[in-house]
């Protein structure tokens, strides 16, 4: 593939999921500065091996793979990540907001009641274990399939249910009764 080809494949590719790829990069980060970095530097390593992707269709794991990989290795090289804010995160710099926050506002109460659920809910992701919070992210805000995410995590269906399991129980501990259940339609979806 020429270079002006692999480029522009790339991009067309990059475009469809970048906000996904962003959020998650975002979340594992926990800070919109950490995420950039961490997008930018998943962007490259996946524009340079490129040419080592033979089936375009699992570009997303792939490129989601990637992330958590780079992610992994800052943590192990001591790199600290800070905590979530909401300013930080809610929208990109275009104004877009970020997908897991994605709704339709219909009054001012109801904007105050789901902006005090999404404080709560960034504040109990932030406390889950990494690699719970990434399959968490991955299966409940970006949609992605068992199958998927065990491609980017490497680990197996099990594990990757296990984790799922773990992080929504974890999160039901943390966020009582009433408030919990209101969060759980932000991301409910049956781990099958």
């Amino acid at each position: 593939m020429k270079s002006s080809e692999k480029t522009d494949r790339f991009l067309e590719l990059v475009q469809e999921i970048e906000l996904e790829l962003f959020n998650f990069c975002c979340y594992l980060a926990r800070n919109r500065s950490d995420g950039e970095d961490l997008y930018q530097e998943a962007l490259l390593k996946a524009f340079r091996a490129f040419n080592r992707l033979r089936d375009r269709t699992k570009f997303k794991s792939w490129i989601f793979q990637i992330a958590g990989n780079t992610f992994r290795n800052q943590l192990k090289r001591n790199k600290k990540f800070g905590m979530y804010s909401l300013e930080e995160i809610e929208s990109d710099e275009n104004g877009h907001r970020l997908a897991v926050f994605a709704d339709d506002k219909q009054n001012p109460e109801e904007d105050a009641v789901d902006t005090r659920l999404r404080e709560k809910l960034l504040e109990a992701i932030a406390k889950l274990p990494m690699r719970n919070r990434e399959a968490l992210i991955m299966f409940s805000f970006h949609h992605m399939s068992i199958d998927e995410i065990c491609s980017v995590t490497g680990s197996p269906p099990g594990t990757v249910k296990s984790r799922i399991h773990y992080a929504r129980n974890k999160l039901r501990k943390i966020l009582h009764g009433e408030e919990y259940r209101d969060l759980v339609v932000h991301f409910k979806r049956e781990v099958s």
